[in-house]
């Protein structure tokens, strides 16, 4: 499993919100990501791993804050919900987002592919559709311990289809597919994203296939990240402000009623 950003590498933001960039540390990204998911009332625990979904993505060279902006907007407009359950065509499982972000539902979407894996001690194929922002399945994937297993999550950025290979230690693997080659089969919507989770055993599925391009390995991956550390993660100010909208809707008045009902801490606490 990666390696959470810590405090070490808190800075604090340099600059000003109304400015058109600000330069934001892993932690108070990913803090400030995660307290606007829950003022969007994603449910806890998704709400941590949606902002690392977030974080893991951006720092490693792939654009999270373009889907984020049009994610928060869906967000506002519509809370979250649950996802549907309905059968492929040739008996495989297929959930249905209704239309949502994939920060409110791809926990819950892993957790089943991965259960199903377990439960049938095979390797399980998920397909994921009607859902927006389909980039960030990967991010929380990247934070996932295998159980031992290889997974996978296959998605379409525009022409272009997507894919991030993870092996039972953490290692992965970002790759990219021609555009529309037909010798890939089995086509992805701009909407829908495939999650694979291996069965038990070895990673031999995980190896290259020739159709594919790597665009980062392990270790470009892991260079990338290091040097987003010294030089902190560039965010418009604009989508800046709007986070610290969401996330400044989660606090209440400081009065002494608030205290006495649990808010912040201090003497009034159990």
């Amino acid at each position: 499993m990666p390696k959470r950003p810590g405090l070490a590498f808190a800075s604090g933001a340099r600059g000003d919100s109304k400015r058109a960039r600000v330069i934001v540390s892993w932690n108070e990204f990913q803090r400030t990501c995660q307290k606007a998911f829950r003022g969007l009332e994603v449910p806890a625990g998704a709400d941590e791993e949606s902002s690392f979904a977030v974080l893991w993505l951006q720092v490693r060279g792939l654009d999270a804050l373009t889907p984020l902006e049009a994610a928060l907007c869906a967000l506002d407009h519509s809370p979250p919900q649950p996802l549907g359950v309905v059968g492929g065509a040739d008996g495989s499982h297929v959930l249905h987002a209704g239309g949502q972000p994939s920060v409110s539902v791809a926990s819950d979407a892993i957790d089943f592919a991965m259960a199903h894996a377990v439960e049938t001690a095979a390797r399980a194929d998920v397909l994921l559709t009607g859902v927006e922002s389909a980039i960030f399945v990967a991010g929380t994937l990247a934070q996932r311990p295998g159980c031992g297993r290889c997974s996978r999550v296959e998605w379409r950025d525009g022409r272009v289809r997507r894919r991030l290979d993870m092996a039972p230690d953490g290692e992965s693997r970002l790759s990219t597919a021609p555009p529309d080659d037909s010798r890939l089969g089995g086509g992805l919507g701009q909407k829908t994203v495939r999650i694979t989770i291996g069965g038990p055993g070895g990673r031999r599925w995980l190896r290259h296939d020739r159709l594919w391009r790597t665009d980062a390995d392990e270790a470009e991956l892991e260079r990338r990240a290091m040097h987003s550390v010294t030089h902190g993660i560039d965010v418009p100010g604009a989508l800046w402000t709007r986070l610290l909208a969401f996330a400044k809707s989660t606090l209440v008045p400081a009065t002494r009623a608030s205290r006495e009902r649990g808010a912040g801490g201090g003497k009034y606490d159990d």
